[in-house]
């Protein structure tokens, strides 16, 4: 068991080292930093191979400059600043945060993970509850595998180009629960925060997996594009009309996969006409506990969502759906809207943009 005192806080962490540091075994690590301190940081590359780790720091819990690396080990960390970080703002192959196994759980007082670069989780599993972002790259963002669940944030997953290309994904936030936004490098990200509308050319890019996202601001949301060919995608958005479940300043672009979104109607959004996939877009309020289903003509079942909260649009494409072709919205066994495919009914229009004001 490491401490650090508030008067000994100067020396930066509990464990600190000017070189690589990896941790590996089979045994129980305690660390417990005061004052300013990090718990476990490295000026370099901080590797976690095995073992069960337990961190309680004032300021950063993990903390690698050049990288931090998690492939195994038990991880429960508590933080006053960022859970896990790499922060080295000079090199652009350095200052990223990789997840390739592992069970950890976090809390933070900032970012549950914070990447001046990129943030990677290709496997293990992942519980953050943060009072900052949930997972936060000044780059890049991807999810290939494992679980990662946000169980609270102010933006669940944020990041200039986010990909979610397999692997099982939730967030609880109460600002954005997917937010691609930023400057175009990240030279012009660092420093200027990632809230604004950006330089253009963000991405959200999903190919498989799922991903559910409970926003109290905007769902889906990206100041470039959204492009979707797979996986399974539901999003609880909004209850103010002020943003909505869905958001883009560019094209948002359906090519196959399954996509539900539920919120708001006076921001709301649908895919983008040139979809190659179609989709059903309509007013529809529905309370919260209620089941929301979209039926086809001849009452077959296209998809069904039961919201935690009450909603006033309903935004669904999966391959089922045929454009031109008739479809009702269904809340608790009682139809209460009708729409056509690939025509928007009562919201703001389809994504580009195209909202209403």
């Amino acid at each position: 068991t490491a401490t650090v005192s508030n008067a000994e806080a100067a020396a930066n962490a509990a464990i600190h080292a000017d070189a690589d540091l990896t941790i590996s075994g089979t045994g129980t690590l305690e660390v417990t930093a005061g004052g300013i301190a990090d718990g476990i940081s490295s000026t370099d590359d901080l590797v976690v191979l095995s073992g069960a780790v337990s961190v309680a720091a004032a300021d950063d819990a993990l903390r690698g400059k050049d990288s931090l690396v998690i492939e195994g080990g038990t991880l429960a960390v508590s933080a006053g600043g960022d859970a896990l970080k790499s922060d080295d703002e000079e090199d652009a192959t350095k200052g990223f945060v990789a997840i390739l196994g592992g069970a950890i759980s976090g809390t933070a007082g900032d970012d549950g993970v914070d990447a001046f670069t990129d943030i990677v989780v290709a496997d293990g599993t992942l519980e953050v509850t943060a009072t900052g972002d949930g997972l936060h790259a000044e780059t890049a963002l991807a999810i290939g595998g494992g679980t990662v669940s946000v169980l609270g944030s102010d933006a669940g997953l944020e990041a200039f180009a986010i990909t979610i290309e397999g692997g099982n994904a939730s967030v609880v936030s109460s600002d954005d629960g997917v937010n691609a936004s930023g400057g175009t490098t990240a030279a012009t990200q660092g420093g200027g925060g990632m809230g604004g509308e950006g330089d253009g050319g963000q991405t959200v890019t999903i190919t498989a997996g799922s991903f559910t996202i409970d926003a109290g601001g905007d769902g889906l949301d990206s100041n470039g594009s959204v492009a979707m060919s797979g996986g399974t995608v539901v999003v609880f958005g909004p209850t103010n009309d002020g943003n909505g479940a869905l958001d883009v300043n560019g094209e948002f672009v359906v090519s196959g996969g399954e996509l539900i979104a539920v919120g708001s109607a006076g921001m709301a959004v649908a895919p983008s006409t040139a979809s190659p996939q179609s989709w059903v877009a309509a007013t529809a309020s529905a309370a919260a506990g209620a089941t929301i289903t979209v039926v086809d003509a001849a009452g077959t079942q296209i998809a069904s969502v039961t919201t935690p909260k009450a909603i006033s649009s309903v935004v669904v494409s999966t391959a089922a759906i045929s454009v031109g072709s008739s479809y009702s919205i269904v809340v608790d066994g009682s139809t209460v809207a009708t729409a056509i495919a690939g025509e928007f009914v009562g919201g703001g229009g389809p994504g580009g943009g195209d909202r209403r004001p």
